[in-house]
């Protein structure tokens, strides 16, 4: 099985009513090619974000990266839910794809660090601070 043939679902679960694949896969209505169109029609909610995390990751496997970081970072501002973390997984994933590695660390551990059962605060202030000036 190539990589634009294997479900998104064992990295996300699947929405829903949506058979979604990653690439090639990707089904008529969620196209990257149309996504813009597209993305009014989405589902509200958790369906949707997971849609986003799913298209996102689709367009960064065809090697449109800088798209990607765009949706996820508008994703991660509309507001918080239990797919924070998968969001800031594939947001990570998608910063490193366009160069942005530093970036893509800090929200990786700052995810990580809410998990960890102690060092909370200070992995949280150090992800911070890979970004941040001094």
């Amino acid at each position: 099985m190539q990589l634009g043939e294997q479900p998104v679902q064992a990295a996300f679960g699947e929405p829903p009513g949506l058979k979604a694949h990653i690439g090639v896969k990707q089904p008529a209505h969620l196209r990257p090619d149309r996504f813009d169109q597209d993305f009014p029609r989405l589902p509200h909610g958790i369906r949707r974000r997971r849609s986003v995390i799913q298209m996102s990751s689709s367009l960064r496997n065809i090697g449109q990266p800088g798209e990607s970081v765009r949706l996820l970072t508008e994703e991660r501002e509309r507001g918080s839910d239990e797919l924070d973390d998968a969001v800031s997984a594939a947001l990570a994933l998608a910063l490193t794809s366009v160069g942005r590695e530093r970036e893509a660390v800090s929200i990786a551990v700052g995810a990580l660090a809410k998990h960890l059962p102690r060092y909370q605060r200070s992995t949280a202030n150090y992800a911070r601070l890979l970004v941040e000036p001094d």
